[in-house]
């Protein structure tokens, strides 16, 4: 059985393999990191709660919705997170933050770098992909969180 300790200290040696720049908090309680997708750069918070042991990823969509759009940004968001098997985009109504997130429960396992690899590039691809549709929504007050959605999905549908 794993330790918090050293899920992320391997957490750290796997984003250091992959080359991926990242800073690990003082206290080890989360690794920050980052990737250039297609659409935008977003920031990567990786942390590992002990109770019970669990890896959470947490993309940060580049984007502040404001009042006026969260509740199109809520739909687009209950649109996209549909069907969606490993993670989902959340809205902090608050203050607008829109987040992609996914955990790897771990209880008496080991994380694995496959495990975490794949997990950690699903998140990165929702995020980069769906930034779009949150995005135009954002700019476009005349299209519909369905519409945006739609969009998206459509066009990777096309690169299948």
């Amino acid at each position: 059985m794993s330790t918090q300790t050293e899920v992320f200290d391997q957490i750290v040696e796997i984003l250091k393999q992959a080359n991926m720049v990242n800073f690990a908090r003082p206290d080890e309680s989360a690794v920050e990191t980052g990737f250039r997708g297609k659409h935008n750069s977003f920031r990567v918070l990786i942390a590992v709660d002990d109770g019970p042991l669990t890896v959470f990823i947490c993309v940060r969509i580049p984007i502040v919705m404001p009042e006026p759009r969260r509740a199109e940004a809520a739909e687009a968001i209950n649109r996209a997170n549909f069907g969606m098997r490993l993670g989902r985009f959340e809205l902090d109504y608050r203050d607008g933050d829109v987040n992609y997130v996914a955990a790897i429960p771990l209880a008496d396992a080991a994380l694995t770098t496959n495990q975490f690899r794949f997990t950690l590039f699903s998140a990165m691809t929702h995020a980069d992909v769906y930034c779009r549709a949150f995005s135009r929504l954002l700019y476009d007050h005349e299209l519909s969180p369905a519409a945006a959605i739609a969009e998206v999905e459509m066009a990777m549908a096309d690169c299948d």
